[in-house]
């Protein structure tokens, strides 16, 4: 799908004379959708340090995930998750805070989380896009603590966002 952008041009001369005018339109394109496979769970749960029970629970947690990119997670749906690996429902929410923690997952609203766009999509390839330039994750490294995720911040401004 293409975008069309419209650009005003004016020339001005050395004295402030108003010398060309102009309209001009771009014709922007999206690029294409990389090929690349899009669930790489264990790899994931491998770099951000997810316990391998955490790691199992996060593919059927992405499985969840809407068009929007929102994941509903109520007891109901933290319990089904829970029979389904054989653990409990607490398993399911401490890895829901490991999620958070490492910027896997934003919470949204009670029992709505946000996936990182980044790593996890499912819809249209233009939408997918529009989530991960609105998606702004700032993180923290050093020596004394290591890695610390300082804020999840969707529907952000970039340069606003990034510390």
């Amino acid at each position: 799908m293409a975008k069309i952008k419209e650009l005003k041009h004016t020339h001005v001369d050395a004295d402030g004379v108003i010398t060309q005018t102009a309209d001009i339109y771009i014709l922007k394109t999206l690029p294409p959708e990389p090929a690349y496979v899009k669930m790489y769970i264990e790899d994931i749960g491998r770099m951000s340090g997810l316990q391998s029970a955490h790691a199992e629970i996060l593919f059927y947690v992405a499985a969840m995930v809407d068009y929007d990119g929102i994941v509903m997670l109520s007891g109901r749906r933290k319990k089904i998750i829970a029979d389904s690996f054989g653990g409990s429902v607490k398993t399911v929410d401490n890895a829901i805070t490991a999620y958070i923690k490492s910027g896997l997952l934003f919470r949204v609203a009670r029992g709505e989380y946000e996936l990182n766009p980044s790593l996890f999509a499912r819809g249209e390839w233009k939408k997918i896009m529009e989530r991960r330039t609105a998606f702004m994750v700032s993180i923290k490294y050093s020596l004394e603590n290591g890695r610390k995720v300082l804020e999840l911040v969707p529907d952000a401004e970039p340069e606003k966002s990034i510390n």
